[in-house]
């Protein structure tokens, strides 16, 4: 249920259209990972400094709250 809001590359940010993103918010939030939610969509940042261990926290996440 998660996809990209806006095809081809990009940089840092990107958008997700998904399910009930306030409440993947508040649970990436809880776990100290901020974000910004609006419309459906969840707009996430990465950058070089974010170790995989990180991203796949995030994902797993993600995964947990839309099971």
């Amino acid at each position: 249920g998660v996809s990209l809001r806006y095809p081809g590359p990009f940089f840092h940010e990107f958008v997700t259209d998904l399910p009930e993103p306030q409440k993947v918010l508040s649970a990436l939030e809880s776990r100290g990972i901020l974000g910004l939610a609006g419309g459906g969509r969840l707009l996430w940042c990465a950058t070089e400094k974010q170790s995989r261990a990180e991203l796949d926290e995030a994902v797993s996440i993600v995964k947990e709250v839309l099971d």
